[in-house]
């Protein structure tokens, strides 16, 4: 028994260890995680495609820390985490925002948002070993890929709905994993390689919206 606590609390200490070594990356490259993007009335479809893409990888980054401080009990790192995930949110919808509309960019943020929480409920669900929490989580993140896709559909008829309905649910599932090898405890190489494989997902996401939106407004955002 000794030895498995002993086990225990070394596991602890190296997941909480991990999360502040992503912490501390994340505080390092901030201004592309919560400062909105300034682009010019008329930017170029590739300065769009930079700012979507600077935005959607710092939330993997900063969701993936959250997580691992949420899991390792560290409660004060975890909420400055969570604070940092959603100033990037909040940031993204800023951007959408510029776009489509100040109530544009609010609905936005309530559902990107939403799987925020539904992601960091599925991570408080291992914590805690709620059996019905995590099947629960489950459910609710594997349905969310079609809700953003359906809300991007409905603000730009360009969307292939589709396409990014199974882009989003890529995003959605590489997050899971980043999750289940934190809870797991997996070798700090298995968690960094889930981190950074789900973070170069994040590109393919923002070229797709980006696109669809070059190809909505052509004259404010031209190909050079």
């Amino acid at each position: 028994m000794r030895g498995g606590r002993a086990d225990g609390r070394t596991g602890r200490r190296w997941v909480r260890m991990t999360a502040r070594v992503l912490v501390l990356a994340l505080l390092a490259s901030a201004s592309p995680l919560v400062r909105p993007p300034v682009l010019a009335a008329q930017a170029s479809a590739p300065a769009l495609q930079g700012a979507l893409r600077g935005l959607l990888g710092a939330h993997t980054a900063a969701l993936a820390s959250a997580t691992g401080l949420l899991l390792a009990g560290d409660d004060a790192g975890f909420r400055r985490a969570a604070d940092s995930v959603d100033a990037n949110a909040r940031a993204l919808a800023g951007a959408i925002g510029g776009i489509y509309g100040a109530a544009g960019g609010e609905q936005f943020l309530e559902l990107w948002r939403a799987h925020i929480g539904f992601l960091l409920d599925y991570a408080q669900a291992y914590r805690r070993r709620d059996r019905r929490a995590y099947e629960r989580g489950v459910v609710q993140l594997v349905g969310y890929a079609g809700d953003l896709a359906d809300f991007l559909r409905a603000a730009n008829p360009t969307v292939d709905r589709t396409a990014l309905a199974e882009l989003v649910s890529t995003h959605i599932l590489g997050l899971m994993r980043v999750v289940d090898a934190q809870a797991g405890r997996q070798p700090a190489p298995v968690t960094a390689e889930r981190i950074a494989a789900a973070s170069a997902h994040m590109p393919m996401i923002a070229d797709a919206i980006a696109a669809a939106i070059a190809r909505q407004f052509p004259e404010k955002f031209p190909a050079k």
